[in-house]
Parts: C-alpha cells; structure tokens; sequence
C-alpha cells in the first residue's frame, strides 16, 4: 500500500482571494466570461488541474511499483515538472553574459567570422 507521510507546501505562485474561491467546488469561481478576473481564474484553474492531474499520475505510479511514497519525493517530482521553464531562463542568462563577454573581448581578433577583402 502506498502512503503519503508528513505534511508539505507545494506552492505554485498563483494567488486568490478567498471571496474568488468556490470552497464547495475546490476551484475558483467566476470562471466564464471575457473579463480579466475570469481570463485569470481559468489560469488558475488549469493550473491546479494539472498539477493535480501530475500528482494522481506519481501516485499511481508508487502504487502500482508497491513502493514508499514521501511529500518529499512527490514534491521533487512536481517540482521538476513545474520548474522546466527555469532552463530556458537558464538559456538567456547564459547567452546574455557570453554577449557581454564578447563585447569586452578588446583583442582585435573577430570570433567566428570570416571576411575577405579586395
């Protein structure tokens, strides 16, 4: 049998007052329309759906594998999938600090670029 033991917070980023909250429903309210409100509460909820969506798969997962399950191992899991944008953040900082670099390189000498003259 697959257990969940301890307690954790696995945040998302995403806030909501507590009067935009169907309780009932465990979802935001006010979710049709064009407004900004309701353009914000269907992100919401498809965020939640697909993080709970990803945890009933890891779930599955453990139990089907009859192994131990910790808040620990479900949080690096969702946690993974939800910090895959970092990479590309990782990308242009890369990529903005080797522009710099480049723009500091007084040597003379062009990099990777071939010119011929006359």
């Amino acid at each position: 049998m697959t257990t969940i033991k301890s307690t954790s917070s696995i945040q998302q980023g995403e806030k909501i007052h507590p009067k935009e909250w169907d309780f009932k429903n465990r979802a935001p309210n006010d979710l049709n329309g064009r407004t900004k409100r309701a353009e914000n509460h269907r992100s919401i909820k498809k965020q939640l759906d697909r993080c709970s969506g990803l945890f009933t798969e890891i779930v599955n997962r453990y139990k089907n594998i009859n192994e131990e399950l910790t808040t620990k191992t479900v949080k690096q899991k969702l946690d993974a999938e939800f910090k895959k944008s970092k990479a590309a953040s990782d990308f242009f900082r890369i990529y903005d600090e080797f522009i710099l670099d480049k723009e500091s390189d007084f040597s003379g000498k062009v990099h990777g670029c071939f010119f011929q003259t006359g």
